[in-house]
């Protein structure tokens, strides 16, 4: 399997023509997913490591990292949809693929075929999965999801207390987990997550024994009292710091370059991009990268985001455009600036973190956004 074509991205189609120039690109390293994995499996302790790819593996390609994590050691994965989760079954055949929005009917096909674990977040979710399993005449295996203070999704209180009222349910699908998600470990609110530690244990208590699982990626900083059975980290196999405030203990595994498609030295005064947002108050080169925000390049970003061009930093200046970005190159050397010469737009000189901040929202959506919009590479399968 060639995994720089898998998906539907710019990349996917090759048509055999070599030599593609002008195209955004992610470069995904996959040792450093894998390495992310074996940093968070040793803060588990003895408990299981999950792995969570939505979102398209954080915008990172949710198959090729899966297969990556499945090297690694992981063994249970967790998807949003019904939908992701089918896809994935047709390359992890033994794994273990649960997914967190739940079950809806008009899927049971799907649940079915691709043996998918829903992680059931309702009543309803839980009676309608149980005619399934009644309908078939066998066990189907669930995650029940408690709300413990997230209020999204979860059983709330009145739910938990008809769950024990009609225990019979379970025993046509049972649970190989409880679970909870912490809604402020990466606030570093200790007091939000003693007191849904404290409610999750209220929550299974009574119910039929099972596996249980509250930690996210900052929960298994935690420690062993947040570990329980098995953590779930998401963000952090991906790279985003899950330690607020503090040195982020991993790797970054994606970077994304564009090329420069052409250099122009304006005078003082002169108008950058649509509407004259920014002006030079100097005379400057000016660089027009072949990225914009149909690549997944934030239009936020416009005159705050700085790019690395041969390790020398560069602003963004003007707006964003659909496929276009304008940067003052005046500090990068002539030798640097070359049509088709690289610029890091995310990478060790342009950090997650660091252009998220620019853009004024998290990680998460850069990545995402990211890996959606560029083409895709894969070193180190």
């Amino acid at each position: 399997m060639h995994l720089d074509t898998i998906g539907s991205h710019p990349s996917s189609f090759q048509g055999g023509i070599q030599g593609l120039i002008n195209q955004a690109e992610m470069i995904v390293d996959l040792e450093a997913v894998r390495e992310n994995y074996r940093r968070l499996s040793v803060m588990a302790g003895g408990a299981d490591c999950a792995a969570v790819v939505k979102g398209d593996a954080y915008g990172h390609g949710m198959i090729p990292c899966a297969l990556a994590l499945g090297k690694a050691g992981a063994n249970t994965f967790f998807v949003a949809t019904a939908n992701d989760g089918v896809a994935l079954r047709a390359a992890l055949h033994e794994e273990e693929i649960c997914v967190l929005g739940g079950f809806l009917p008009e899927e049971r096909e799907a649940f079915v075929g691709a043996n998918l674990v829903p992680v059931l977040n309702s009543r309803n979710q839980i009676e309608e999965w149980e005619k399934v399993a009644g309908r078939l005449e066998r066990p189907l295996a669930s995650i029940i999801h408690f709300d413990t203070g997230m209020n999204r999704l979860g059983l709330l209180a009145d739910d938990v207390a008809w769950l024990r009222q009609n225990l019979p349910l379970l025993s046509r699908i049972p649970p190989i987990l409880y679970m909870s998600h912490l809604s402020a470990a990466d606030d570093l609110d200790f007091d939000r997550c003693e007191f849904q530690r404290g409610a999750f244990l209220s929550a299974v208590s009574g119910l039929p024994i099972a596996k249980m699982s509250l930690a996210n990626s900052a929960g298994t900083y935690l420690g062993a009292d947040y570990a329980f059975d098995m953590v779930r980290p998401g963000k952090a196999t991906f790279g985003i710091n899950p330690l607020t405030g503090r040195p982020n203990p991993m790797v970054q595994p994606a970077r994304v370059v564009a090329p420069i498609i052409q250099v122009k030295t304006m005078k003082r005064g002169a108008p950058v991009g649509y509407s004259s947002t920014y002006r030079l108050t100097e005379q400057a080169k000016i660089a027009t990268v072949a990225i914009g925000y149909a690549n997944g390049y934030s239009r936020a970003g416009s005159s705050r985001a700085t790019v690395s061009v041969a390790g020398f930093a560069a602003q963004v200046v003007g707006r964003v455009s659909m496929d276009l970005l304008t940067v003052d190159v005046s500090g990068v050397p002539d030798w640097a600036l070359v049509p088709g010469s690289p610029v890091e737009i995310l990478g060790p000189h342009v950090r997650d973190h660091d252009l998220a901040k620019a853009c004024g929202t998290i990680e998460h959506e850069v990545l995402i956004s990211l890996g959606h919009g560029c083409a895709r590479r894969y070193v180190n399968e």
